[in-house]
């Protein structure tokens, strides 16, 4: 074999280089928006299971027990009930009967739900208690939505106790206009 005296370099030229660095720039410009969609997306299924379970467990108790069982809006900050169903919601039952969890009410259940999860409750007081029978007197909805989403997803509650889970009109209309 005879020796040349020339050798070849291994690595990428300029233009090659140029090249992958704007197909790269090309994908995240294109994925990086689908990316926040499904982060998005991601966190309203995720709250959604959550309230769907905690309400269902809250029901099943009730009905288990042969008591009325409560859902209310938990406040982390006092680990108590709050006004805000965005931090999560608390079960318990009302073993003092003040309207709230306190004193020798017995805790259940408590959940967490994601950051940057609104969820509003329709009803007429900041809780919702299940009867003996899997019934309620305050037929209502939950509206769980995403900050810089589009609508959100409705959860309505019958008076006979069942949830129903739903897209919410908001999300509906902007889904048609797009």
């Amino acid at each position: 074999m005879r020796y040349t005296g020339q050798t070849r370099n291994k690595g990428f030229t300029l233009i090659e280089l140029m090249v992958t660095v704007a197909v790269m720039a090309l994908l995240l410009t294109v994925g990086a928006p689908a990316m926040g969609s499904f982060l998005q997306n991601s966190q309203l299924d995720s709250t959604v299971d959550q309230l769907k379970n905690i309400y269902s467990f809250t029901r099943q108790e009730a009905v288990h027990r042969q008591q009325v069982v409560s859902l209310c809006a938990f406040d982390t900050q006092n680990n108590t009930c709050g006004n805000s169903w965005n931090d999560g919601a608390l079960v318990y039952i009302d073993r003092d009967g003040a309207a709230g969890f306190g004193g020798t009410d017995l805790r259940l259940r408590e959940v967490e739900f994601t950051e940057g999860v609104t969820v509003v409750w329709t009803g007429s007081e900041n809780r919702l208690d299940l009867e003996a029978d899997g019934s309620t007197d305050d037929a209502a909805q939950f509206t769980i939505s995403v900050q810089g989403m589009d609508g959100g997803i409705d959860m309505d509650i019958s008076l006979i106790g069942r949830a129903r889970i739903t897209e919410s009109e908001e999300k509906k209309s902007s889904e048609l206009s797009s």
